[in-house]
């Protein structure tokens, strides 16, 4: 008579082998997932920015995009969310006539996002036209696991045009590279 199931040994073997193998892909999922975390934000933000300009170009109006202090007011933690607003005098205040277009809320977490932008500008803004009122001003918003750690850091890079883009690692280092090719900094 046969008998179906398996014995004690073979049932610890399989669970020994099993445990092995959790223990040593762990590890390689949590850096996945990192990986996988830094694109979805980076990304997320990247959907907001093409939104603002569009928004800016189908509306024929000045857009604006700030860091959230609250759901209608800038602050300068980009950690936090942003706000993206009709900014008819272009100050990068939501003022009382100005319209509110899309406010995104970060759940918080360990890792940062910074604007680093020239001109000393603190929030990126729209023409009619879609490109970027300050035609002077470029700049780069930074995503960081963890602050003062480039691993699995990414970026946007803002052109003088107003366009924007995702910054890529050209020299194969592992940190991706700011609009002047230079790697970001967190």
């Amino acid at each position: 008579m046969k008998k179906n199931g398996f014995t004690l040994i073979e049932l610890l073997i399989t669970l020994s082998i099993s445990s092995i193998l959790v223990t040593l892909s762990t590890p390689l999922f949590s850096e996945f997932y990192k990986k996988h975390k830094a694109s979805q934000e980076i990304n997320n933000h990247f959907s907001l920015f093409k939104y603002a300009r569009y928004s800016a170009a189908s509306s024929a109006s000045y857009v604006s995009v700030c860091a959230m202090a609250t759901d209608n007011l800038c602050g300068d933690n980009w950690s936090n969310g942003l706000i993206i607003f009709e900014d008819n005098n272009v100050n990068g205040v939501i003022d009382d006539q100005e319209k509110v277009l899309r406010v995104y809320k970060r759940i918080p977490t360990n890792s940062t996002i910074t604007l680093r932008a020239s001109l000393n500008t603190k929030f990126i803004n729209y023409t009619p036209t879609g490109t970027s009122f300050r035609r002077n001003a470029s700049g780069n918003l930074v995503y960081c696991e963890t602050e003062g750690d480039t691993t699995n850091s990414k970026a946007l890079v803002f052109s003088r045009s107003g366009r924007a883009y995702l910054a890529i690692d050209k020299n194969n280092n592992g940190i991706p590279e700011n609009g002047s090719g230079k790697d970001v900094t967190c």
